[in-house]
């Protein structure tokens, strides 16, 4: 039996999700002030080298008996932004704590007041959102709470089972990583200093999978008569709610949930190097919210850092005095940091990161990483998290592809209230996300 590994790399290249919130108390949950905004979303995604796994926008259709989804064109890039159905991510709003087990019951926070220092009420006072009210807020809108979904196709010529994964060669991708994107700052001389030690907003954010094998014969009928249509693909599998539908109870759906830098402690250095088990907030069958064991579905991976060179300092920041003197040499006139920053990765790197970042390992098993920390959670030592390295966490999964059956995945990405880092303010960060999912087979 041999075990072949093929690629689908998810780029969500320069993902500018802008975080401003304020102060907190010493309970794990940021206190909000202002809205954040999110400008200039960029998501794209591709498959690797094999080409064996493809991706494809979701098409989002009224007719006679409903609203119908189903694949655009599968290709090995697609950049979410450009592609139908998803211009309107770029004027959404940004991420606030919220919590979620399932994908389905979210759980958005309540406070005294939304000043600095306003106490957290108790959890059994939280919005219960199940019908996705506090998702992709629009620019103008004024609810606090708001995550982020959007759904894309995944096909494979094979049954194979997907996972969040490293890069596996140094041919392939940057790899998964989540990174909070550097500022610059412009000194006398008119250089420009890097500055890459900002990395709360990455400590507690969190991107999540919920999939199922529902078929629907409408949408099949729908993408039949779709420009995109292929003969090859006879079936299509993933069915969830729409915006405003309230989901149903009982809904058969898999939802991973994917923690990148998981022993990453900004707020609490003392932590830092181990990893401490977030416990988010969940449903009972009573109804009522409680926070709930989730290392069944959970994947975790620890911290990826700014490759350095030789003498420590980072890459990137060459690159950015390279950047300068492009700048200056064809003219463009670059006046604070926040240009600088957006020179140097969006045209002098075109946003190809590889070699600019070291990627953190996975850990091979979270059912085995929850016995080292115990019931009670405790935090789990570096030393032992180094013995469960891997490529991809083994024991959870994404979902199972059938062959040649486009499985359609709503991907979500939030920041997660009870992570014991979301406790100190954010304010004006971006985020740089680079998702890499893996198939496997086994012949």
């Amino acid at each position: 039996m041999r075990k072949h590994m093929t690629k689908l790399i998810v780029a969500l290249m320069l993902l500018m999700i802008s975080l401003a919130v304020a102060g907190a108390g010493t309970y794990a949950w940021l206190v909000l002030s202002t809205a954040p905004e999110i400008g200039g979303m960029q998501i794209s995604i591709g498959g690797s080298d094999g080409h064996t796994i493809l991706i494809a926008p979701d098409i989002a259709e009224s007719t006679a008996g409903g609203t119908v989804h189903y694949p655009g064109k599968f290709a090995q890039t697609m950049n979410l932004v450009k592609e139908t159905g998803y211009a309107y991510l770029e004027n959404l709003r940004g991420l606030l704590p919220v919590s979620t087990a399932d994908g389905l019951h979210w759980y958005i926070p309540a406070y005294d007041t939304l000043e600095e220092g306003a106490q957290l009420k108790d959890i059994t006072e939280f919005t219960e959102d199940t019908s996705l009210t506090y998702a992709n807020q629009n620019a103008d809108g004024t609810a606090y709470g708001s995550y982020l979904y959007f759904d894309f196709w995944v096909v494979a010529p094979s049954d194979q089972t997907l996972r969040v994964s490293t890069s596996l060669s140094q041919q392939d991708s940057a790899g998964t990583f989540v990174m909070v994107k550097p500022t610059a700052v412009k000194n006398e001389d008119g250089s420009f200093t890097l500055d890459t030690s900002d990395t709360r907003a990455a400590a507690c954010l969190r991107l999540g999978f919920l999939a199922n094998e529902e078929t629907d014969a409408n949408a099949l009928a729908a993408y039949q008569e779709s420009s995109a249509y292929q003969e090859t693909y006879r079936a299509l599998k993933g069915i969830y709610q729409n915006a405003e539908q309230t989901i149903r109870e009982g809904e058969a759906a898999r939802f991973t949930i994917f923690e990148p830098n998981g022993d990453s402690h900004p707020a609490n250095a003392g932590l830092d190097g181990s990893y401490v088990v977030t416990q988010p907030i969940g449903r009972t069958e009573e109804g009522l919210p409680q926070p709930v064991d989730i290392s069944g579905v959970l994947t975790v991976q620890r911290s990826s850092f700014w490759a350095q060179n030789e003498d420590s300092s980072i890459k990137l920041g060459g690159m950015l005095d390279a950047a300068m003197i492009q700048a200056q040499s064809s003219g463009t006139q670059i006046p604070d940091g926040p240009a600088a920053i957006d020179y140097l990765l969006d045209t002098y790197l075109q946003n190809q990161l590889m070699g600019y970042i070291t990627t953190g390992s996975f850990l091979h098993s979270t059912q085995g990483l929850y016995t080292a920390a115990g019931e009670s959670g405790n935090p789990v030592a570096a030393e032992i998290m180094d013995t469960m390295n891997a490529g991809a966490t083994q024991d959870v999964s994404i979902v199972e592809l059938t062959a040649n059956v486009p499985q359609r995945i709503r991907m979500f990405i939030w920041l997660e209230g009870q992570d014991v880092d979301c406790t100190e303010a954010v304010q004006n960060s971006e985020l740089i996300i680079h998702l890499e999912l893996a198939g496997g087979t086994t012949s």
